[in-house]
């Protein structure tokens, strides 16, 4: 697999902002912060850079000396934002494709930090593909979270997070900062953050309370903390929401924010009463790209569920917004995209449905893996039935391997799901039928 293997903690490069802060809260100063270097978490991992984050309490500052197979390359101060509650972004721009890289982080008052790194090859050299995915992690009522360590077993080119990573059910951004903060300080988490590429979407308890969409009070601030504490590629339309996408070889990846922009638009024709889950920006811009992906396999990831198999009364599923879903269906079928695959999370149920009912509009039936949770309690009443479930299992802890290989006629795709001593809860090989090969 492309891409891996960063020793411990560490950070990067030079500093940047990242992301352009609100203006009314500029001057917000770091709150609650524990006596400690936070970090670092690699992101963005691409053949030609990287991004890191880390945050340093205190004010505290850092020098980072970075090595290229070996040698010196580039050395500089690093110091933290008071306006990001004392977090960084480390860029690492201009790097060699399949190149071994070194940084070492002197920390004020700390013992030395050092993160190592091999960049991916360009994406049409690269063969195979891994990445893990997960949601739902408690560090309230799960202390110890072993899912961790299965998930950096499986030498992942990459980790998705896909929302309830941490919970967090307030819009308030003092507490947001302090349980993004809780939540990167996971033991468990902490060495498999240095280590592999993170990429991450919210979803109801991480953007606000429990089942919202849209317009919830204070989002913004939810999504000022969102950017503060992630290395992303980007953040939605660079004004709301927080979608993305990243590659790795065969495996595109696109992840959808389904909370943002939940019910703010219109959908279809006036009077329909219907609204749009993702907003026609996003929605028109995902259809685009993932029509325009020359990876064998596009994966469409996000918080929710892809169907409508879910709890008595809950509303956030793709099926409240099952016309929009219909339409992005359709549209990719009129495009003649191959490959999709849907993961979801949400519901405390790690499941595999068949989308036999998408045919008619994609042209196949995608096969949806539903990874939750990481570590909480499971959901009986989840249990629901659905005519296309392949599979469906109680466990308060468990995560998502998608493994992607080049082949002939059609890639080989196999999905795994994962338990807390790595035992394989079960296996699904993809039938290329179902990826429209």
């Amino acid at each position: 697999m492309e891409s891996r293997r960063c020793a411990l903690a560490g950070s990067f490069l030079s500093l940047v902002g990242a992301v352009q802060l609100p203006a009314q809260e500029a001057a917000a100063p770091a709150t609650g912060a524990p006596d400690a270097t936070i970090g670092p978490v690699l992101g963005d991992l691409r053949p030609d850079g990287a991004k890191v984050w880390l945050r340093l309490d205190g004010g505290r500052t850092a020098r980072r000396t970075l090595f290229e197979d070996g040698a010196p390359r580039s050395r500089g101060p690093l110091k933290p934002r008071v306006d990001a509650d004392g977090t960084a972004v480390l860029e690492l721009e201009r790097l060699r494709p399949g190149t071994d890289y070194r940084v070492l982080l002197e920390v004020e008052g700390e013992a030395d930090l050092e993160v190592t790194f091999t960049t991916p090859r360009p994406h049409a050299e690269v063969t195979s593909a891994r990445v893990v995915f997960g949601s739902c992690a408690s560090h309230d009522r799960f202390e110890a979270q072993p899912i961790w360590t299965s998930m950096a077993a499986v030498e992942p080119d990459a980790v998705v997070l896909l929302g309830d990573t941490p919970y967090i059910d307030s819009t308030e951004l003092a507490r947001q900062r302090r349980r993004y903060r809780e939540f990167w300080s996971i033991p468990e988490l902490r060495p498999l953050a240095a280590s592999v590429p993170v990429y991450a979407t919210w979803d109801d308890h991480d953007f606000a309370t429990n089942d919202q969409v849209g317009a919830q009070p204070g989002r913004e601030r939810s999504r000022r903390a969102f950017i503060e504490y992630h290395p992303q590629p980007s953040f939605g339309d660079g004004e709301g929401g927080i979608y993305t996408s990243f590659r790795r070889g065969p495996m595109e990846v696109f992840l959808v924010d389904t909370r943002w922009f939940g019910d703010e638009e219109a959908f279809g024709e006036p009077g329909s009463g219907q609204t749009s889950l993702l907003g026609a920006v996003q929605r028109e811009q995902l259809i685009a790209e993932v029509s325009a992906s020359e990876a064998d396999v596009k994966v469409l990831a996000c918080g929710m569920v892809w169907n409508g198999a879910v709890r008595p009364g809950k509303r956030d599923c793709w099926w409240t917004w099952r016309h929009e879903l219909d339409g992005i269906l359709s549209a990719l079928g009129a495009a003649k995209v191959k490959g999709v695959v849907l993961v979801g999370g949400d519901v405390h149920r790690p499941r595999i449905i068949r989308h036999g009912d998408a045919r008619e509009r994609l042209g196949y039936a995608p096969i949806e893996f539903v990874s939750s949770p990481m570590a909480n309690h499971p959901i009986a009443a989840a249990a629901a039935p659905h005519p296309g479930l392949l599979w469906d299992a109680t466990a308060d802890s468990v995560a998502f391997v998608l493994e992607v290989e080049v082949g002939e006629s059609a890639p080989r795709v196999e999905g795994r799901m994962i338990g807390p001593k790595n035992e394989v809860l079960r296996t699904h090989l993809v039938d290329p039928e179902d990826l429209g090969y």
